[in-house]
């Protein structure tokens, strides 16, 4: 037996405001309408609007993405079409069909809702990519600044340069933390190359020697040179005075 088909209308504003895919779903089925119109030569019955519906959504859910994003349910809303289409009787095709699209919708509304959020973390990478090139590239330049100025005093800056070749090397390859690190120890070759030290330092309340290290030789591990040129004013390396004034060695 033929299964009793809708005869209501299709609205013409919704086909107008449709993508190019669902049209061609429209298309196809005023064709299969036809073609059974011209062989059994019955009147010009059309299918149900639910499954039309159905096939719409799911269109419009495999343009979304969902074949991507929201395979399951888009599967799901496959399914249940089919079975819909194969129902003997109106009323099951027609809660088949709405299942149909219920599932489309939902896997169109994911599909878009992920591509979305994907499209935000791809944005997210890009900025953090942006602003650690710039870090680098900064931090380069002030190293190239300080070894331009060792440079005019004379000093001698080889290790620095090649740090900062190296730092170069690692920017070009994206390897943005390691291209400032890398900088950063230029920065400090070449400031402690130019740097003039005192010939003596006035011990300031708070201060060790490893403090006073830090501030003139830039290495606090090297407050051994301090205490080796003073013996004669410490005693212990670990008690020094305000007002002591201390020789500074040359390196």
């Amino acid at each position: 037996m033929q299964m009793e088909l809708i005869n209501n209308d299709y609205a013409p504003t919704r086909v107008g405001a449709i993508s190019n895919g669902v049209r061609k779903i429209l298309i196809v089925n005023l064709i299969i309408i036809s073609s059974i119109v011209l062989v059994s030569g019955c009147g010009p019955k059309r299918p149900l609007q639910e499954i039309v519906d159905a096939r719409i959504a799911i269109q419009k859910a495999k343009e979304a993405g969902a074949r991507e994003y929201a395979p399951k349910r888009l599967e799901n809303a496959q399914k249940y079409l089919t079975r819909a289409l194969e129902a003997k009787r109106k009323k099951e095709a027609e809660e088949l069909a709405r299942e149909a699209e219920v599932d489309a919708r939902i896997a169109e509304s994911v599909a878009r809702r992920k591509k979305e959020e994907e499209k935000s973390r791809a944005e997210e990478v890009l900025k953090a990519k942006r602003l650690a090139r710039q870090e680098a590239e900064e931090t380069i330049t002030r190293a190239q600044e300080a070894i331009s100025k060792a440079e005019k005093e004379n000093k001698e800056v080889g290790v620095a340069k090649d740090k900062l070749e190296k730092a170069r090397e690692a920017l070009e390859k994206e390897r943005f933390a390691e291209a400032k690190k890398i900088a950063r120890e230029a920065k400090e070759l070449a400031l402690k190359a130019g740097a003039k030290l005192p010939d003596y330092h006035k011990v300031k309340k708070g201060e060790t020697l490893k403090i006073i290290a830090k501030e003139v030789y830039r290495d606090p591990e090297k407050w051994i040179l301090i205490y080796e040129a003073n013996r004669d004013k410490i005693r212990n390396a670990n008690i020094i005075h305000p007002g002591q004034i201390l020789s500074i060695p040359k390196e």
